[in-house]
């Protein structure tokens, strides 16, 4: 079938690209829905139900540039108590340094911190600083994975655009070595109709795929 034609009858994208950390994977399985993988080796905000897309490849290097953040920080390359990296990564996705530095005081609200009376002695202030750098210690991730939401979900401008992975650091992300883009195209090919139930969400150029098995799977290649 000519592209061109077919496209003159269809309101969908030729090309949808997805961020990945899971390539690999996916070259060799096709897209897999959560309810369908076992393991979750899809992360997008599309839900359970569907696998989410992009036909906008400079907002997929944005979001890829974010997912490498995550990617890094889950394996713990970046500490939370390194304030001035923090607003490097905050400024880097679009925040200004006063929304910086509200997702940073944001994210370390609330830590079970004991302050050090300059009336103690000195075991009593030995004994304090070593419950607050153990409390520190064991709250890093949290409070690392809380502080890169709120990169993500606070309103900014800027091309990169930080992804929102829900319910904090997933362990397989930490498993993955890197971010890539997949692109397969939508035209029916090889037996296949193409993907006929796509919902588009216009503020974030996102396509969600319910019927990813529909994929003509021979346009799929990794550009990235």
């Amino acid at each position: 079938m000519d592209f061109r034609l077919w496209l003159e009858f269809e309101s969908k994208p030729l090309w949808l690209y997805h961020v990945t950390p899971f390539a690999d994977e996916i070259m060799r399985t096709g897209f897999i829905p959560r309810t369908k993988h076992k393991l979750g080796a899809i992360l997008g905000g599309a839900g359970d139900e569907a696998v989410s897309f992009t036909d906008n490849l400079d907002l997929a290097e944005g979001y890829r540039a974010g997912l490498e953040v995550f990617l890094w920080a889950a394996k713990g390359e970046y500490d939370i108590d390194d304030k001035e990296t923090m607003m490097e990564i905050a400024r880097k996705f679009g925040l200004n340094p006063k929304d910086a530095e509200s997702s940073w005081n944001y994210a370390n609200r609330n830590i079970p911190v004991v302050s050090v009376s300059p009336e103690w002695d000195e075991e009593t202030k030995k004994k304090v600083e070593k419950h607050n750098q153990e409390v520190l210690g064991k709250t890093k991730l949290d409070r690392m994975y809380n502080f890169l939401l709120q990169v993500a979900t606070y309103p900014r401008k800027g091309r990169l655009r930080m992804p929102v992975v829900m319910g904090g650091f997933p362990e397989r992300l930490k498993e993955a070595k890197e971010i890539s883009i997949l692109k397969i195209s939508t035209a029916p090919g090889h037996g296949k109709p193409g993907p006929q139930k796509l919902t588009y969400k216009s503020g974030e150029h996102e396509y969600r795929v319910e019927d990813v098995e529909n994929f003509d799977y021979t346009t799929l290649n990794k550009i990235r």
